[in-house]
């Protein structure tokens, strides 16, 4: 999930909410999200580097937009060698 700026963060989708989210999103898309929770990213081994999951929620709602280029379909960031042997390493994709 993109956030502002190239920003990347974790979204979060309950099993409770899986029913009413699941047809909404479509891989490869462009959408506005409103109503979410921001909460401490507390894994210790997360996908992205941000100290912060985004939650969906009940009220939670998404609008689909136009695609843009200003928004990248995808994103990723080097790492040095060395974060390895931190405690703070982000995976994302296979290891």
């Amino acid at each position: 999930m993109m956030i502002n700026q190239g920003t990347m963060m974790h979204g979060v989708i309950n099993k409770a909410y899986m029913e009413k989210f699941k047809p909404l999103i479509e891989e490869g898309n462009v959408y506005i999200i409103a109503n979410v929770r921001a909460t401490p990213a507390t894994q210790k081994y997360r996908s992205v580097e941000n100290d912060k999951i985004i939650n969906f929620m009940l009220t939670t709602t998404l609008k689909k937009i136009k695609d843009t280029e200003d928004i990248p379909k995808y994103s990723f960031k080097f790492i040095n060698t060395d974060m390895f042997t931190c405690n703070n390493i982000f995976f994302g994709g296979y290891v």
